[in-house]
């Protein structure tokens, strides 16, 4: 038998690409707007934090 050479040249190496992926429009629940201020903000929040474990209703 003869000679055998081998040579394993090196594959190139893909390059990494970046992208851009959308982000959701961000949308607001009525219904969290306690105050009707048309945002949703702290005083949302104080009022939720007053109102707790009031009882309303029948």
């Amino acid at each position: 038998m003869g000679a055998f050479e081998f040579q394993l040249s090196e594959l190139p190496t893909p390059t990494p690409t970046v992208t851009q992926t959308p982000l959701p429009t961000p949308t607001m629940n009525p219904a969290s707007d306690i105050d009707g201020s048309g945002k949703v903000d702290a005083d949302d929040l104080l009022l939720l934090i007053l109102d707790w474990r009031k009882v309303s209703g029948p």
